[in-house]
C-alpha cells in the first residue's frame, strides 16, 4: 500500500487530474500566490489540491504507473490498484484516517461523505522547492530609516555638498544609454527583416526548434518520461530505398521502441507493408520509437489508438506521444 501511495504522490507531480478508482480523484489547480498571514509579507507561488468523490471512473494512469515500475501487464497491475482500494475503504469503514504522504489526509464522515484534507507539503508543489517567503518593510520604516541615516551625517563632517539638478541627471543618462547602444550593440537598427520573425496566430503554439518531446497519456496508457532538450529526427518510410522528413510536432501513435536505428527502419517496413502507409521512425535521446500514424488533432489520434487497441490485441500497450 506505500507503493501505491508514492505512485499517487508522484503522479500529481506530472498531472492534473489523478483517479483512485472507486475512491475519487485528485484535482491540482493553477498555481498561484499563497494568502500571506501579515500584510507585508510576499510568499511564493503554490497549487492548491481537491478531491472529487464523484469522479472514480479507472482512466488506466495508477494501474500503467505500477505496471511501468513493475514491469507487470496492465490486468494484474490492475489487481493491485483493486487491493489497494480495497484496504483503503475497509480503514475508512472502520473510521481510521487515511494518510497518503505528500498528498493529504482521508476520513470518513458521520453522514458516510470522504472528507480530504491536503498535505502541508505537496507534492504537487515540487517544482517551487526551495522557494520562501520574503518580508517587504513597510514605507513607514524605510522613512524612518532614511532619516535615522541623514542625522548620522552632519554638513560639518569631512562630505561635500554637490547639489545637482534632477533633469540634469536623467538627460545626462539618457545620453549615456544611447551612446552605449550605438557602440555596443551589433546588429543595425535598420536591418529589421532579419530580427523580426513573422507569427502566425494559431490555437497550438509551435516554437521555431523543437526543445523538449513531453508525453501525454491517452486514456487507459500513461508515458511519464523525462523531459529534457532532444535534437528529434523524424524519418517517413516510403520503401526500403527512400525517405521523406516529416513534421516534428503533433500526435503520433506509438507501437514500440527499439534499441537501434537499423532495426526500427526494418519494424517501420513491416508496418508498411501491412497498410500503414504513414508509419515513420522518431529518434529521440537514442530511442528509436515506432510511429504507426500522425495526426494534427488530439481527439483523432485518441479515437485512432482506441480502435487500433481494439482490433490488434497484441499492441494494447500503445501509447500516444505529444509533441507540441
Amino acid at each position: 500500500m506505500d507503493r501505491l501511495n508514492f505512485h499517487i504522490a508522484f503522479l500529481l507531480t506530472r498531472h492534473e487530474c489523478v483517479i483512485i478508482p472507486g475512491v475519487g480523484a485528485l484535482i491540482v489547480s493553477g498555481a498561484k500566490r499563497k494568502q500571506a498571514k501579515y500584510g507585508d509579507v510576499m510568499m511564493p507561488y503554490g497549487h492548491s489540491l481537491m478531491f472529487n468523490s464523484e469522479i472514480t471512473d479507472n482512466d488506466g494512469l495508477l494501474a500503467n504507473s505500477i505496471a511501468r515500475e513493475k514491469n507487470l501487464g496492465y490486468r494484474e497491475a490492475l489487481e493491485c490498484v483493486h487491493t489497494f482500494v480495497d484496504d483503503f475503504r475497509n480503514r475508512l469503514n472502520a473510521h481510521e484516517r487515511v494518510l497518503i504522504p505528500w498528498v493529504g489526509r482521508f476520513s470518513l464522515s458521520q453522514s458516510g461523505k470522504i472528507l480530504f484534507t491536503p498535505a502541508p507539503n505537496l507534492s504537487c508543489n515540487a517544482e517551487y522547492y526551495g522557494f520562501t517567503s520574503v518580508r517587504l518593510p513597510l514605507l513607514s520604516e524605510l522613512s524612518e530609516s532614511y532619516s535615522t541615516s541623514r542625522r548620522r551625517i552632519k554638513k560639518d563632517d569631512d562630505v561635500i555638498w554637490i547639489p545637482i539638478n534632477r533633469k540634469i541627471a536623467l538627460w545626462t543618462a539618457s545620453v549615456a544609454a544611447s551612446l552605449i547602444a550605438v557602440f555596443f550593440v551589433p546588429s543595425s537598427l535598420n536591418d529589421y527583416t532579419h530580427t523580426i520573425q513573422p507569427r502566425v496566430a494559431s490555437f497550438i503554439p509551435f516554437p521555431e526548434k523543437p526543445a523538449s518531446v513531453s508525453v501525454i497519456p491517452a486514456f487507459e496508457e500513461v508515458k511519464t518520461e523525462q523531459s529534457a532538450p532532444v535534437k528529434i529526427e523524424e524519418v517517413r518510410l516510403k520503401s526500403a530505398e527512400t525517405s521523406a522528413v516529416q513534421p516534428v510536432h503533433g500526435y503520433f501513435i506509438v507501437v514500440s521502441s527499439l534499441a537501434t536505428r537499423q532495426i526500427a527502419d526494418n519494424e517501420a517496413k513491416r508496418f508498411l507493408s501491412k497498410g500503414f502507409d504513414n508509419a515513420l521512425v522518431r529518434s529521440s535521446d537514442n530511442k528509436h520509437r515506432i510511429c504507426i500514424a500522425s495526426f494534427h488533432d488530439r481527439r483523432e489520434a485518441e479515437t485512432f489508438l482506441r480502435q487500433f487497441r481494439k482490433n490488434n490485441p497484441e499492441y494494447s500497450k500503445a501509447w500516444l506521444l505529444v509533441d507540441l
